[in-house]
Formats: C-alpha cells, structure tokens, sequence
C-alpha cells in the first residue's frame, strides 16, 4: 500500500506528534508499505533519521486551494492510496478538496 503520512512541523521544530509519525512510518515500511512524509519545509533536520525506503514530498503551509491542488498533485503524483493528516488544525480543510474525486482514503490522527 502506498500511504501518506502529513505533518505541519517535522522540518521546523518536533513535537510529540511527529516523534508518533516516525513509529507509524518505521512499522508501515517494515510490514512492506511504501511511505510518503509530506510536510513544510524548514530549516531543521528531522528529529532522527527517517526510516528507510520513506520518501519526503514539501508542501507549503498554508490554507488555500493553492495548498489543496498541491497536496492533490502529491496524492496523484505519488498515487496514494491513503493519506494520514496528522493535524487538527486549519491546514486539516484542505484535504477534503484535495482528495475530492480521488479514491484516496483519507484518516485524521493527533
């Protein structure tokens, strides 16, 4: 399975729900699913070493239909077939938009 995971701070500074992200990717790609991390980009450096064989896609941070239609070139690009929004916040409405029409399945986790 091709899965997406999306977080708004890895690359800027780490919180609790990135350190749980990079678990969900460790244990997604050692069961042989092919992970997507798509976050801003920024001036750090993950937290520890992305997992092997997880791919990272940058996306700005924002809420627009700008954002909508890139996170959507992403899913497309990428062919995803499930994307973990790992957020609450505002940036969460675009992916309803994003994924419109897609048969791309689409989980909130924070």
């Amino acid at each position: 399975m091709k899965i997406g995971i999306y977080t708004v701070s890895l690359f800027r500074q780490v919180t609790g729900i990135e350190k749980v992200g990079l678990q969900v990717a460790k244990a997604l790609t050692a069961d042989g699913h092919t992970v997507t991390w798509v976050a801003p980009p920024g001036q750090f450096a993950p937290i520890a070493a992305l997992p092997a064989g997880v791919s990272v896609e940058h996306i700005p941070y924002e809420i627009s239909l700008d954002h909508a239609a890139q996170l959507r070139d992403i899913v497309k690009r990428r062919e995803l077939d499930v994307i973990v929004a790992m957020t609450t916040n505002g940036v969460a409405s675009t992916f309803p938009v994003a994924l419109d029409g897609l048969n791309t399945a689409l989980v909130f986790s924070e």
